[in-house]
């Protein structure tokens, strides 16, 4: 499905899940689809998008 996807994307054909998340349940064997909005005060999503310096933040070590 992912391929699929990213094959919509390269050739430019049908339609994409751009800002939609499709979902599978297995149990009753049915897909759904959610809408997604981007958050105005998200950094990553604002136009146009924040740049972040990683390497000013200070590292953490997993376990302290």
């Amino acid at each position: 499905m992912q391929a699929n996807e990213a094959l919509k994307i390269l050739v430019g054909y049908g339609e994409p899940l751009v800002g939609r998340i499709l979902t599978f349940d297995a149990q009753s064997t049915e897909f759904g689809e959610l809408k997604l909005r981007k958050d105005p005060k998200c950094a990553t999503c604002s136009v146009p998008p924040a740049v972040i310096d990683v390497t000013a933040q200070e590292a953490v070590a997993v376990g302290s």
